[in-house]
């Protein structure tokens, strides 16, 4: 089990972000760090240090240019910070950077991708490319791509929350996302294995006596553009050449949703300024430990700020009647009815107000889960081929999820949740 919890109080005192990751690094890093060297002289105080590497991450800043601000060696600030990094990546993003793992978390991803018309969604997921500057001349040919310039390539998902998933170590600038995506464990592992595979929720058809049939469809997807392959677990808008309004409707929602992923790493990179410039270190993996450090801190804050009730976001606090609440009379209701949270939604264009549905209303006709499934063990998915036959399954899933769309918003239950 994860020993980092965050649950911030509500002392200002306590609250500091900032005290709790030089707490996780005395505890973890610089446990029995000598408060001296031989000579007397008092080692450098690791907040010290911690506002170095924070500095660097999120300034650009150069080591040198620690020593100018704080007194502390150049050598020591970039020993310090490797390690760090290093450790990070090792021991606390592996604690906030995780797929879905059980039902309640598929679940609670899920949910906000059905409201928005487009259920059995887990996640968009696209390819960053950070420069690099000290690539070494003999993997320039590797590393310099479409981008003119030597990088390092790294794919990446996130929800619609705007809250990493998995992180791919780097690839070299060179190969494309068709190529980087064959080597994801996670999208793998969302192809292949049952908990992913088999995982059902409803989608419209128009049938029945009310227009208003339902059927089951099963495995989850991801958001993508058009660089990657077309597989069932993968969907992605066509090109403008399909003129067919039902079909033009579906696409510009897609695409509007697909911004998450754009939007999360434009918020990395604004908030980790080093990302946004070229990196000076000369090996793969350190820049590769830098990157998952500043995903995982990304991930820390979003989690900070939305137990801080600072972040907008399209959970809000339930006040169900009783102590199970209004949906303890359905099956697993008890274990599960945190998950309905009421989100604030924005009506059709014909009714642009924003309302609160209240502790009654059934979302199923958005969609909702059903899989028996309850974990995913990625050991034993990544033993698993992929399936054959995906580009008939691609094209029937995405037709199957247009006319839900089209029915969906015909009706006026699709939502824009306000993020």
């Amino acid at each position: 089990m994860c020993p980092f919890i965050i649950s911030p109080p509500f002392d200002v005192a306590r609250v500091l972000l900032f005290h709790q990751i030089v707490g996780w690094t005395k505890e973890l890093l610089d446990q029995g760090k000598a408060a001296a060297d031989c000579t007397g002289r008092l080692a450098v105080p690791t907040e010290l240090k911690v506002l170095g590497v924070l500095r660097v991450l999120g300034r650009a800043t150069c080591f040198d240019g620690i020593t100018e601000l704080s007194g502390i060696a150049e050598s020591t600030m970039c020993t310090f910070f490797h390690r760090f990094t290093k450790w990070f990546r090792e021991d606390i993003y592996p604690c906030f950077v995780y797929a879905p793992k059980t039902l309640d978390d598929l679940a609670e991803v899920q949910t906000p991708y059905a409201l928005l018309g487009l259920p059995g969604c887990i996640g968009s997921m696209d390819v960053v490319h950070i420069a690099w500057c000290m690539c070494p001349s003999y993997l320039m040919n590797l590393a310099k791509g479409k981008e003119g310039i030597p990088t390092i390539a790294y794919n990446v998902i996130c929800d619609h929350a705007g809250r990493a998933l998995a992180v791919l170590a780097g690839a070299y600038g060179a190969f494309n996302d068709k190529t980087i995506v064959r080597n994801d464990d996670v999208v793998h592992a969302i192809r292949t294995d049952p908990f992913f595979t088999q995982m059902a929720y409803e989608v419209r058809t128009g049938g029945g006596n009310d227009g208003g049939g339902v059927e089951m469809e099963k495995g989850a997807y991801l958001i993508i553009d058009g660089g990657y392959h077309k597989w069932s677990a993968t969907q992605q808008a066509a090109g403008k050449a399909n003129t067919d309004p039902t079909y033009a409707a579906w696409r510009k929602r897609m695409e509007s949703v697909r911004k998450d992923i754009e939007c999360f790493f434009g918020r990395l990179k604004g908030r980790f300024r080093m990302l946004k410039t070229p990196v000076t270190f000369h090996h793969k993996h350190q820049i590769d430990n830098t990157f998952f450090t500043c995903v995982a801190l990304q991930n820390i804050i979003h989690d900070w700020d939305k137990e801080l009730n600072l972040l907008t976001a399209w959970e809000v606090d339930a006040d169900w009647e009783g102590a199970e609440g209004q949906f303890a009379d359905e099956a697993g209701a008890a274990e599960e009815s945190w998950l309905w949270c009421r989100p604030k939604l924005k009506r059709t264009k014909k009714r642009r107000s924003r309302f609160v549905p209240s502790a009654t209303d059934d979302f199923s006709s958005c969609g909702v889960l059903s899989s028996p499934i309850t974990k995913w063990d990625m050991a034993s998915s990544l033993q698993r081929p992929p399936p054959s036959g995906e580009g008939a399954s691609y094209v029937a899933k995405q037709a199957k999820l247009v006319k839900h769309f089209a029915i969906a918003r015909a009706s006026g239950d699709v939502a824009w949740l306000r993020s």
